[in-house]
């Protein structure tokens, strides 16, 4: 979780393990 890489990656690419908030 970087904060701001996960949040992108969540949005851009939710799945991608990088944010907590929705990445299985």
């Amino acid at each position: 979780e970087m904060g701001m890489a996960g949040r992108l990656s969540a949005q851009v690419a939710p799945g991608t393990g990088l944010s907590t908030q929705q990445g299985p």
